[in-house]
């Protein structure tokens, strides 16, 4: 068996169209046009492959776009996040406990005209004191529940499940 730090991540849509739940981990990479190495790096549809396990310590909600200033706040504005394994809930809190790396520090101006939001809730994940096993072979996804519609176009969000993977299991 070999252990590896790993994030594995899949990406939710966030729109203009609020109150929609977000099925990630159900695709592999590469399933279709969308699940590029930049969407997701998920192997298996719903579960790991065969010799693999994921032992998550971290989880994190990460904006993978610069968000118009309405929506910084409001991707997380009444939204949750809900992990199941084996078809059953193993984690369920607001979406804002899991932001990570929304945050910029440092001096940024520019024209008035192009101003964009380089702001962001602040956060490290949310850190698992008992992490959470995806053993080989079980099902497994993370729901993320939009509550409030974006302004602007559709912008990327990450769910990296931050852990050690095993393989060789």
């Amino acid at each position: 068996m070999t252990d590896f730090n790993w994030g594995l991540y899949d990406t939710a849509d966030f729109d203009d169209g609020g109150d929609v739940i977000h099925t990630l981990f159900q695709t592999a990479q590469g399933g279709d046009d969308t699940r590029t190495k930049q969407y997701t790096n998920m192997r298996g549809a719903g579960s790991l492959p065969t010799d693999e396990s994921l032992l998550v310590r971290r989880i994190s909600i990460i904006p993978d776009a610069d968000l118009p200033t309405a929506d910084v706040q409001g991707m997380f504005l009444h939204s949750y996040l809900e992990m199941r394994i084996s078809d059953e809930t193993v984690l369920f809190a607001p979406l804002r406990q899991f932001a990570d790396h929304g945050g910029y520090g440092g001096l940024y101006s520019q024209a008035a005209a192009a101003d964009e939001a380089l702001i962001g809730p602040l956060g490290d994940g949310y850190v698992l004191d008992l992490p959470l096993l995806i053993p080989t072979g079980a099902t497994f996804r993370v729901e993320i529940y939009q509550g409030t519609a974006l302004v602007g176009a559709t912008n990327w969000v990450k769910c990296v499940l931050n852990g050690i993977l095993t393989r060789g299991v």
